[in-house]
């Protein structure tokens, strides 16, 4: 019928499926940004009634997509609901308001919203963080530890994908706090790519100033270079190394003579 609202991919792909997956995102969370685009466009922050919603995003008023958009947009904390049934009204809610109007912390409320919806969290945690590149290893945890079909689960993959690939970067490109704290260098035309202000060159450490000890032997005088300030612990450390070479030579001393003596046996 001409003008009629058609089903879209996405609830096309939830009407083959007779096995229910786990609840997830209809749409991805960009997808989901752009949704609440053009609630915000057309009504601000109003409360606006579900069907006029589901109009707006041009679903079937009171389809079964409509609905899932608002559920996933809910999930990703962009959507506030209230009532019920086809009585309900939705409004953009603060994060949303926030991330279109590209607040200072748009970039942590769009990781937020990312890892709201909880199968997103649930892979996040599992993985660790760093959720494996192959879809295939992603479809046999979905398909037999969280219990997705197997015919819609390449649908939410890769909308999985879509949605952190759109907030991760963000977060990642936000700069640290030490980040912050570092000098910003001045640029000037013509001198693209040329530090005018490099950092200072490290000066080299200062050694320690050195005196010289002169110690009267019966075999002659020793010079010991030693550091111009010493404490009493170095005064201890220098008798025990002295006491130590001391030893040490007698024990050479002892060898010799041992050896010199073995020969003149074997010798006899």
């Amino acid at each position: 019928m001409p003008g009629a609202k058609v089903d879209s991919q996405e609830e096309q792909e939830e009407a083959r499926s007779k096995h229910r997956s786990p609840n997830y995102p209809f749409v991805s969370l960009p997808r989901a940004v752009q949704l609440a685009q053009v609630l915000y466009d057309k009504d601000k922050r109003l409360p606006v009634p579900i069907l006029i919603a589901h109009d707006r995003w041009g679903y079937k008023k009171g389809g079964a997509a409509g609905n899932q958009c608002i559920a996933a947009l809910k999930a990703y904390s962009l959507l506030s609901v209230e009532g019920h049934g086809d009585k309900r009204k939705v409004a953009i809610s603060d994060t949303a308001h926030r991330i279109l109007l590209k607040a200072p912390d748009r970039a942590q409320l769009l990781w937020q919203a990312a890892l709201g919806p909880s199968i997103h969290g649930e892979i996040w945690e599992h993985y660790k963080g760093e959720p494996p590149a192959q879809d295939d290893v992603l479809r046999l945890y979905l398909v037999l530890e969280r219990n997705f079909n197997e015919d819609s689960v390449a649908g939410f993959i890769a909308r999985f994908r879509e949605t952190m690939a759109f907030a991760k970067p963000q977060v990642a490109n936000t700069p640290s706090e030490k980040e912050k704290e570092k000098p910003q260098v001045m640029r000037f035309e013509g001198f693209e790519g040329v530090d005018l202000f490099p950092p200072k060159p490290k000066q080299p450490e200062e050694k320690s100033a050195m005196r010289e000890i002169k110690v009267p032997l019966a075999s002659g005088d020793a010079v010991l270079h030693v550091p111009a300030k010493m404490n009493e612990a170095d005064y201890r450390l220098l008798t025990i190394y002295l006491n130590a070479a001391h030893e040490a030579d007698k024990a050479r001393q002892q060898f010799a003579e041992q050896k010199q003596q073995d020969k003149g046996d074997i010798s006899k």
